[in-house]
């Protein structure tokens, strides 16, 4: 284990570092000084791409001399993802580092879209729009858009209306018209489809016309009038051409003489009057409480046709008039509420929850603004069938690159000829399929499937999967489960190629990294080696290696004695699913056979022998066989030192130098050692019986029959000895 700590002192180092890319072209990064750095601090930033391309920031921007950001005008050394680093320096002390992996589609800030226009007609406001320049040539499912439209003359915030519309819809949204005409102006603005990470706001653009329609206070000041017209042109009329007794005929009393009828006649006309003016004003409560209710709407919702997409998640409704803000929320048991501000498409809007299931129940809210009033709808959703009936514990998993493989549980209020059906999708608009390889347990039910063939992969597959089912006794719930990314659903297959090779110090383990469904790198790989001792008792831990470039691993051979296995597993650094183990490898320290190592040695020192100089090409030698070599080359070097040095003993006469030889005894000395000998034998006497070295003897018997030979011959007889008469001293003169 290797513990890597940040060198310098806590705190000095950059931090809050951010960058972001414009205009397409351009990026800027920014940092702060650390709050522990010292006045002296200079910070330096470098950048290094996923092709080993690394450079310094070009251009730097200061803040009182410290660099605090950079400006980079050229980013076409850049890949899709790359590696900053800011480091620092100081005379005071030393100054930790700041590093980060950033993906440049993330930190891109889109521009506005370009070329808005509008085209209305009677009832629809077209807006059309084009996709802005980015870096890279995205297609139009990968941006969303945000448009805010609002009246000309009003410019409180509430009044406005932001609206989302998805790239994929053609970028285009049909706007109602409003029914006075009014003026308009739109504006839009662009971010990512998978993250809401706003650019500016483009230009606004008017459409519609001025307003040309009465206000209300007209309407109710013409029905006023119109109203009381009515009464009086009616009052004149009855006067005018009906007699009241007519309508209303008197009571007949006792006849008075005395009183003149006309007076009588004045108040019944009275009377009439006043049931005329009662009658208008009935009418024109009527009328303008109609009025109120058909111009300003009241209490009637904009919001109709609400309806849920249960195997999409997707909430949809229209609107019947202007809405200036509209928001969706689901409340699911066990899970987090979640809201969100809808999306159009065609003139319907939608909310999608992807994440949420709706096995367990929901309630679904939309609430509006319109006219200043506020509206809420709620649906309420529940899983239709017997409750515990529906199937449980629903997982699935890809294996193999191509093949996948789910299984289930049957609920525990099933009933007994309960059969279930498995249905898959890998988008949220995506074609639905059955799957056609069902797995039955004992009793013939399907709790499982297999995918004999998923085709090609793409990391933003993201799956769905409902199992509902049926029965003649009673209804069965479905179960569904929230989106699935697909990359955390592959189960890897064990490492290839696991080899293990000694290079006298280490044993260098080797593996190739496995074949993978989706195109990601390796550095998203952790593997987990398992080396454990044969006939031992105590278990190593696994060693744990991610994010590896060369999938290569080095065991020090002082760890290894005797005979050892390897295996390994390989999993996604993010997710859980560890692979299958690999198969065991065997290896050992000083394992090479010794018959091979001393028929190895004897062809090197025989080809030693028979050439002067001994060739050997180190890089050609395994590092399995590196050892064997090494010995031989030390064998061969010591014969042929030894028999150059016997050539120069010979060649010089070093020999008699380094070995000089025994002195003997002079061929005098001998002689008068023979006639002592012989003088002692004529007397009769032994040589004393003592032990002699076998060349003593040798020397004596030589000597003897040197002297003895000329008197055989009958030559003179020899010159007196002089040392005749020397008394005899010692074994060899007695011998």
């Amino acid at each position: 284990m290797l513990v890597y700590t940040n060198p310098g002192r806590e705190g000095t180092a950059a931090q809050n570092f951010s960058c972001v890319i414009y205009d397409a072209d351009f990026m800027n990064c920014s940092w702060a000084k650390g709050r522990a750095a010292p006045d002296d601090v200079q910070y330096f930033l470098y950048i290094r791409s996923k092709k080993r391309i690394e450079r310094e920031c070009p251009r730097y921007l200061k803040d009182s001399g410290t660099h605090v950001g950079c400006h980079l005008q050229d980013l076409s050394g850049l890949t899709s993802y790359n590696y900053f680093l800011v480091n620092g320096t100081s005379q005071e002390t030393g100054i930790q580092f700041f590093d980060s992996v950033l993906l440049l589609k993330e930190i891109e800030q889109y521009n506005p879209p370009d070329n808005i226009t509008v085209q209305c007609n009677e009832s629809h406001c077209l807006i059309r729009w084009e996709k802005p320049r980015t870096r890279q040539p995205w297609p139009n499912r990968e941006f969303q858009y945000q448009l805010d439209i609002q009246r000309r003359r009003d410019t409180t915030s509430g009044r406005s209306q932001l609206i989302v519309v998805f790239g994929d819809s053609g970028n285009r949204y049909n706007f109602p018209k409003p029914g006075s005409k009014a003026k308009h102006t739109v504006k839009i603005r662009t971010a990512d489809a998978r993250k809401a990470h706003w650019g500016a706001w483009s230009q606004p653009v008017e459409f519609g016309s001025e307003e040309t329609g009465s206000s209300l206070v007209h309407i109710y000041v013409l029905l006023v009038l119109g109203t009381l017209v009515c009464g009086l042109t009616l009052g004149c009329l009855f006067k005018r051409f009906l007699k009241s007794h007519r309508l209303f005929p008197p009571v007949p009393q006792i006849k008075d003489k005395l009183n003149d009828n006309h007076q009588v006649d004045h108040e019944v006309q009275l009377q009439i009057c006043s049931m005329v003016v009662l009658l208008d004003f009935v009418i024109l409560l009527v009328l303008l409480n109609s009025a109120r209710s058909t111009i300003l709407g009241e209490k009637e919702s904009p919001i109709v046709n609400l309806t849920l997409d249960s195997r999409k998640k997707i909430l949809s409704w229209n609107s019947r008039r202007i809405v200036t803000q509209q928001t969706c929320a689901i409340v699911t048991p066990l899970d987090p509420d979640t809201s969100q501000e809808p999306q159009v498409r065609n003139d319907t809007y939608f909310c999608t929850f992807p994440n949420a299931v709706l096995h367990r129940g929901a309630t679904l809210t939309v609430n509006a603004t319109s006219e200043g009033q506020d509206f809420s709808h709620q649906l309420a959703f529940s899983n239709p069938g017997k409750e515990g009936s529906g199937a449980q514990d629903l997982s699935c998993i890809i294996y193999n690159v191509r093949l996948m493989n789910c299984s289930w549980t049957r609920g525990p209020a099933a009933p007994a000829d309960v059969q279930y059906q498995l249905y898959s999708w890998t988008s949220l608009h995506g074609n639905v399929s059955e799957c056609s390889h069902y797995v039955l347990d004992s009793a013939g039910t399907r709790v499982g499937c297999h995918f004999d063939e998923l085709g090609e992969g793409h990391t933003t597959d993201d799956y769905f999967f409902l199992v509902n089912g049926t029965s003649s006794d009673s209804d069965i719930q479905f179960l569904d489960s929230p989106s699935v990314n697909g990359p955390s659903l592959e189960k890897y297959n064990p490492p290839a190629n696991l080899t293990v090779q000694d290079n006298v110090s280490h044993f260098v383990i080797r593996w190739d990294a496995p074949a993978m469904r989706y195109s990601l790198s390796n550095s998203v790989l952790r593997y987990a080696l398992d080396i454990q001792k044969m006939g031992s008792f105590s278990k190593r831990e696994p060693v744990f290696l991610s994010r590896q470039y060369k999938n290569k691993y080095r065991l020090p051979r002082a760890d290894v004695t005797g005979e050892h296995t390897v295996r390994m597993r390989v999993q996604h650094v993010l997710f859980q699913i560890w692979s299958e183990w690999s198969s065991t490898h065997h290896f050992a320290s000083g394992s090479f056979p010794m018959s091979q190592f001393f028929a190895s040695a004897g062809q090197r020192i025989g080809a030693s022998a028979s050439a002067s100089v001994l060739p050997v090409n180190i890089q050609s030698v395994p590092e399995e066989n590196f050892l064997v070599v090494l010995i031989g080359l030390v064998v061969g070097a010591t014969v042929l030192f030894g028999m150059a040095l016997m050539f120069l003993c010979k060649r010089f006469s070093l020999k008699k130098k380094l070995f000089p030889p025994i002195p003997r005894v002079k061929q005098e000395l001998a002689g008068a050692f023979l006639a002592s000998l012989e003088e002692t034998a004529s007397c009769g006497g032994h040589p004393p019986s003592a032990s002699q070295d076998p060349e003593d003897i040798f020397t004596v018997e030589e000597t003897l029959s040197l002297a003895s030979a000329p008197a055989k011959m009958g030559g003179p007889a020899p010159a007196p000895n002089p040392y005749e008469n020397i008394p005899s001293a010692g074994p060899l003169l007695n011998h």
